[in-house]
């Protein structure tokens, strides 16, 4: 009877165990694909600042007056006003993963935003910054 209880706590432990490491990769993992969202769009605004200024100064350098300049920058910049949401919104799900790690629908939602920032940005540079 001894042995039968002794093997039936290592069991249990031996299932504790295994437990708390099959939660400590998950959380691994969500850890992982957090700080992958962010690394991306952190890259991602890096290169868009470079290309938002470059773009605008072309637009300003080949205007052929100023209210040619000013007419084009508004439309330019009609157009990347739902980028910069974009990114504002990226980042807040990005924190929201973050901290809410009970959420199930965090994680899908970081992505799905960090995914139509990418489309978005590949709509207006013509290419993924």
């Amino acid at each position: 009877m001894r042995s039968h209880l002794l093997r039936t706590r290592a069991h249990v432990a031996l299932v504790l165990v295994l437990l708390g490491l099959a939660t400590a990769c998950g959380a691994s993992q969500r850890e992982r694909t957090v700080a992958t969202a962010l690394t991306a769009t952190n890259a991602a605004r890096d290169a868009f600042i470079k290309f938002d200024r470059v773009h605008q100064q072309k637009l300003v350098e080949t205007a052929s007056s100023v209210d040619d300049g000013r007419t084009r920058l508004d439309a330019y910049r009609r157009q990347r006003d739902p980028i910069v949401q974009g990114f504002a919104t990226a980042y807040q799900l990005v924190a929201t993963a973050a901290v809410l790690t009970d959420d199930p629908k965090a994680i899908p939602n970081m992505l799905q935003a960090v995914a139509l920032l990418k489309a978005a940005l590949n709509g207006l540079t013509g290419s993924t910054p």
